[in-house]
């Protein structure tokens, strides 16, 4: 007991003894000024980084990026040498951002209010842009999408394999026959499609599966056409009774999430999950049967409930 009390009072004392010590080095410390250098003798404020700043300097202009006190100016705005050397820029203008500036979940760029809201739109991830697809169609396309299309039957192919694969891979689901796959300029301008915003179109001739997209779509947006189109024809050559349009959409948008859950096409998934149209609240409605019910309870209910059956189960709302 005595031995284990000494024991307690030497640590006692160590602890005591170090901390006094640093005390002792601290007071006897200098701080200096990270902006006019100088020595600082009275009160200062300090940054998460470590840097320091006399009361004098904290009265001088705020760099408009992480808002330290600078010299330094840039486009007639103050900007400190370290933000200087990755400053916040509208990637359309160019114009400095500081801390103000827009984004969008499938762009990486930063943009000013000023492009948001005077430029057109890209088609496919919403970023404003002065430029148009190389294809010819007249699209509106960022520079960043077209860096990231897929161009070509061949490339298009490797993607619909990949698909195939991570499908059967993760929840077993194969087609009785291959599907072919066509490349179009423009879907809606051939007519191929009603709804503007879609980019790919799935057709069955008999026993025969055809899937449509888009030419020259970004990377990830083919990836999650192709896998919904490709749903719809492991729907046309499994279900038994034909689903209704919220059901089978739903299922589509199910079985593109788990490609893009695999790829990591977070942004995309994001979307995809959190759509207010039949797409997202169907695919919603699957992906709860499938916690309660697991992949083979989705994809039998998709191919062998009647119509009515499917009224009770998601109701009259669409």
């Amino acid at each position: 007991m005595r031995k284990n009390l000494y024991s307690l009072g030497v640590s006692i004392f160590i602890i005591v003894f170090i901390m006094t010590f640093s005390l002792v080095l601290n007071a006897g410390e200098k701080v200096f000024c990270s902006l006019c250098h100088k020595e600082i003798s009275g009160s200062y404020v300090r940054f998460k980084d470590g840097t320091v700043f006399c009361n004098e300097c904290m009265q001088k202009p705020k760099c408009i990026q992480c808002g330290k006190p600078t010299l330094n100016m840039v486009q007639g705005e103050p900007l400190c040498l370290s933000c200087a050397e990755h400053p916040n820029v509208c990637r359309e203008c160019g114009k400095l951002l500081g801390r103000k500036f827009i984004v969008f979940p499938l762009s990486s760029g930063r943009f000013c209010r000023e492009c948001v809201s005077s430029l057109p739109k890209c088609r496919f991830c919403s970023a404003p842009t002065n430029e148009t697809a190389d294809n010819g169609e007249g699209w509106y396309m960022c520079s960043e999408c077209k860096q990231k299309a897929v161009y070509g039957i061949d490339s298009t192919q490797q993607v619909l394999s990949e698909v195939q694969q991570i499908i059967g891979a993760n929840i077993h689901l194969t087609l009785k026959s291959p599907a072919a796959l066509e490349l179009c300029p423009d879907i809606v301008k051939e007519g191929r499609k009603m709804n503007g915003d879609e980019m790919g179109l799935m057709q069955q001739h008999g026993s025969t599966s055809v899937i449509l997209i888009q030419d020259g779509l970004p990377k990830e947006l083919v990836y999650e056409t192709l896998a919904h189109e490709w749903a719809h024809a492991w729907v046309a050559q499994h279900a038994r009774y034909k689903p209704s349009l919220k059901v089978e959409e739903g299922f589509c948008q199910w079985v593109a999430s788990k490609v893009l859950i695999y790829k990591g096409f977070d942004a995309s998934l994001n979307i995809l999950r959190t759509r207010k149209d039949i797409y997202g609240t169907g695919y919603r409605k699957l992906e709860k049967m499938e916690i309660s019910r697991g992949v083979n309870g989705v994809t039998d209910y998709v191919c062998n409930t009647s119509p009515g059956l499917f009224k009770k189960l998601f109701g009259k709302k669409r």
